[in-house]
C-alpha cells in the first residue's frame, strides 16, 4: 500500500517544487516504547527491544516517504554488517556510524 501511495503522492510534489522533489533524505529514526510498569526489569526488557523497533527511512524533499525498512531480525541476517557493535563514547559518533553502514542496503 505505502508503495502504491508513493506513486500517486509523487506528481503531487514534482508540482510543488520539482528541486526538492529530487533530494533524497535518509534517517534512521526508532519508535519508543509505551513503559506501563514501574519495575526495573520489565523497563531493562523494553530498553533491549528498542534495537528492534528502528528503521530506516527515505523521503523526498517535500517529505513525501519513499521507503521504509525495518530493522527486523530478516534485516539484520541479510545486511550482518551494518550493526556498529564496538561503542566509542560518542553517541553522536556510534549514530552517525550506523546510519551510514544502515544506508546502502536501505
Amino acid at each position: 500500500m505505502s508503495d502504491h501511495l508513493v506513486g500517486l503522492a509523487e506528481p503531487v510534489g514534482q508540482r510543488i517544487d520539482h528541486h526538492k522533489a529530487s533530494m533524497m533524505l535518509f534517517d534512521t529514526p526508532g519508535i519508543e516504547a509505551w513503559v506501563t510498569e514501574n519495575n526495573p526489569k520489565y523497563v531493562n526488557y523494553i530498553i533491549k527491544q528498542l534495537k528492534a523497533f528502528k528503521f530506516g527511512i527515505i523521503t523526498n524533499g517535500p517529505g513525501i516517504v519513499r521507503d521504509i525498512s525495518f530493522y527486523n531480525k530478516e534485516f539484520i541476517e541479510a545486511y550482518p554488517d551494518i550493526i556498529a557493535e564496538k561503542k566509542s563514547g560518542s553517541p553522536d559518533k556510534d549514530k552517525s556510524l550506523a546510519d551510514s553502514k544502515a544506508l546502502i542496503p536501505v
